[in-house]
């Protein structure tokens, strides 16, 4: 009688195998890994773009509003309108504006009713801030690299407001509109490209009172 042998094999992986599941398991958790970081840079880089560009578009908005108004007279009292100071971040020229406006009708102009808008650096970040008449300058913008106004007068020519020449053209009685143009850019560097993103907008305010005696 042949004899039957019985061979026992104990359940269980061997140290080969486990060795391979786990390099397995490391590339599976790499890639994924790896996808988590792209889509947490992305989101990260949309972000900041959005915020940027949401600031920039609430800075125009607040801009071209103001400025449609600048010269409002209504009670014929007169010297409303543009401005002219000593300090050129005050004046009504290429990189800021000054202008007053009746908005109350009192035939007076308030602290609110005297606006100035230029760029300041605070701390190495440029902004653009609204100066009132009390002095205040809330900020508008932030993370600014541009801010540049060029002015329509009357009789068609484009620029800035010249009162220096003795001349009757040009001047700020004579502005119709105001062409607004800045650029942002995002207050950190894009995950994506290492760089920080920067985008610029332009608009026109036409001043709804100019002209009107």
């Amino acid at each position: 009688m042949t004899g039957i042998r019985i061979i026992n094999k104990e359940d269980g992986f061997s140290l080969v195998e486990l060795l391979i599941y786990m390099v397995m398991f490391i590339v599976v958790m790499g890639a994924l890994y790896s996808v988590f970081i792209g889509n947490t840079k992305s989101y990260s880089s949309q972000e900041n773009k959005v915020e940027m560009v949401q600031d920039l578009r609430a800075a125009m908005h607040l801009l071209v509003s103001d400025i449609r108004m600048a010269g409002l007279d209504p009670t014929g009292v007169g010297g409303i309108g543009f401005l002219n100071d000593a300090d050129d971040k005050y004046d009504t020229d290429g990189n800021s504006i000054h202008f007053t406006m009746d908005f109350d009708g009192d035939g007076a102009i308030d602290n609110s009713e005297d606006i100035n808008y230029y760029l300041k650096n605070s701390g190495g970040v440029q902004q653009i801030v609204r100066r009132t008449g009390d002095g205040n300058e809330p900020v508008v913008a932030e993370n600014m690299t541009s801010f540049s106004l060029t002015y329509l007068f009357e009789d068609g020519d484009t620029g800035i407001p010249d009162e220096s020449d003795g001349d009757t053209t040009n001047d700020f009685e004579d502005i119709r509109s105001v062409q607004i143009a800045m650029t942002g850019e995002t207050a950190e560097v894009d995950p994506v490209t290492r760089q920080k993103k920067t985008r610029s907008q332009t608009s026109w305010a036409v001043i709804r009172n100019a002209g009107i005696e």
